[in-house]
């Protein structure tokens, strides 16, 4: 597989395996269905296994990783079920969230939202820069609220590596998932304006169309006899 092996610094051994293995995995260079073995996967790095198994238990609870009958683990599939889930999930959390903003008009929530939306707006020089452009454009809207269990919530989405697998996905499928109707401008607008219900709409709207881009990633994949990695 090509890992490279660890320059002595100060980057914790488990997350310097952990970092090489997702890459691998969102890069296509380790497909899914492979077998990973922890022995193995110790001496390509030169490093000891206690390591690379933090790194595969912590790849194993978020979903990019699961338990091999044989022993170690296999990279899992990107799931149809499991991404209209995670949409699903998105659009109900964030929609109401936008709801709720715009319908307490304070002005730092409104100014926080659009702050982060311009920024993102500038573009991205990488595909992790612009995958956390994007998630903070939505999390401010959550963080707005000032509710921590929505807030929590939509972390718990956006923080796991599967989302920003799928971010990868649409991204090495050069589809314009970013330019999802309605846009963010047209979300903050009617945040802006205190219109919750026209807020929410546009929120879902924009959430469900990059969820409609995304199965069709997939579903292409799947005809062309390819497993979605």
């Amino acid at each position: 597989m090509a890992f490279e092996r660890l320059e002595r610094t100060t980057v914790r051994l488990a997350d310097f395996v952990y970092r090489q293995i997702f890459d691998a995995v969102v890069s296509g260079r380790i497909p899914p269905g492979e077998r990973l073995v922890q022995e193995v996967l110790a001496e390509e790095m030169d490093v000891s296994r206690t390591p690379v198994r933090e790194a595969l238990l912590r790849l194993e609870s978020e979903g990019i990783l699961a338990a091999s009958d044989r022993g170690g683990f296999l990279v899992r599939s990107l799931d149809l079920a499991e991404v209209q889930a995670t949409y699903e999930l998105r659009a109900a959390v964030e929609g109401y969230a936008a709801r709720l903003v715009a319908e307490r008009g304070d002005p730092a929530a409104v100014g926080m939202i659009r702050t982060a939306i311009e920024a993102a707006a500038q573009g991205a020089a990488s595909l992790e820069e612009g995958y956390e452009l994007n998630r903070r454009v939505h999390r401010s809207i959550v963080e707005a609220t000032g509710n921590p269990m929505l807030l929590e919530a939509v972390d718990s989405v956006w923080g796991r590596a599967q989302a920003f697998r799928m971010f990868a996905k649409l991204h090495a499928a050069d589809m314009h998932f970013l330019k999802a109707e309605p846009s963010h401008e047209e979300v903050l607008a009617a945040i802006t304006a205190g219109d919750g219900p026209a807020a929410q709409e546009a929120l879902v709207s924009h959430i469900l169309s990059g969820l409609v881009v995304q199965l069709e990633v997939l579903e292409a994949a799947i005809e062309a006899g390819a497993v979605a990695g």
